[in-house]
């Protein structure tokens, strides 16, 4: 699935949930096997952010984007993470970080280093924030409320993440703001997914 994401344009990640040498193997072949190893993410924790080895090892392989997965990124761990991973590597990688619901949020993030930050919180088909925490904003509304207050001379960051049902949902989402689009759910089931 990464490769063909690749392939038709997009960025893939290789995800955190799994073990760090799993993790590693698969970028190992997949930095020989996709045809732009810079559209290939490598997602990792906010403790493994001040591993410089282990960061070091990643970057070896060509990657150009590094994602800190966290459920929830407003917070003192996620935001020294990112000035932890910042201090590691130069501009020309981009972090992305998250998830937030607020522009305080996007804004401290983005501040402390990040390039672009994921929007929405509780709203993937995966995501058991809401029910766990009880916390849960509509990511469009999260999107609106945050782009309207990003000044002319910032960066738009804005990744929406989370509640993409179909295609209109991307529009949606573009539309109102986003700069990218995070899926999941429409990616499952396809032959190309692991089967595990």
């Amino acid at each position: 699935m990464i490769k063909q994401i690749i392939d038709f344009g997009g960025i893939a990640f290789i995800q955190r949930y799994q073990p760090i040498e799993s993790r590693v193997s698969q970028l190992q072949k997949l930095s020989k096997e996709v045809s732009k190893v810079e559209r290939l993410g490598f997602a990792i924790s906010s403790e493994e952010c001040k591993d410089y080895n282990f960061i070091s090892k990643i970057l070896s392989y060509g990657i150009k984007i590094i994602l800190i997965d966290t459920a929830l990124g407003h917070n003192e761990i996620c935001i020294n993470a990112v000035k932890n991973l910042r201090s590691i590597v130069d501009n020309r990688i981009h972090i992305m970080t998250g998830n937030v619901s607020s522009y305080e949020a996007y804004k401290d993030l983005m501040d402390a280093g990040a390039d672009s930050v994921r929007v929405g919180i509780g709203g993937g088909a995966a995501c058991t924030t809401l029910i766990t925490t009880g916390h849960g904003v509509p990511v469009l509304s999260s999107i609106i409320d945050i782009f309207k207050q990003i000044k002319d001379d910032e960066i738009n960051g804005i990744i929406s993440d989370g509640g993409i049902k179909d295609t209109g949902d991307i529009v949606k989402a573009l539309g109102a703001g986003a700069s990218a689009v995070m899926m999941g759910s429409m990616f499952a089931g396809h032959r190309e997914c692991d089967s595990k």
